[in-house]
């Protein structure tokens, strides 16, 4: 695995914590306040119960792996 590889990686998992953490605090809002922003609570467990996961969209690049002949190096 190539250093690019690891940097989208962690990328991608520092996001997810980001993201949980921000639902976290949007959790201890009051009601008003959500309803404000147009959220309510049940929307924000709704997301933190998703797994991780769901919410990427990775580009790997490793779509056409699968059907390309592996290439040999010289």
């Amino acid at each position: 695995m190539n250093s690019k590889s690891l940097t989208a990686i962690f990328s991608l998992a520092l996001k997810h914590h980001q993201q949980r953490r921000d639902y976290h605090h949007l959790l201890k809002l009051d009601e008003h306040l959500l309803a404000d922003i147009g959220l309510t609570r049940a929307q924000i467990r709704r997301e933190l119960a998703r797994p991780y996961w769901a919410g990427l969209k990775l580009n790997l690049r490793c779509n056409g792996m699968l059907t390309q002949k592996p290439r040999l190096r010289a």
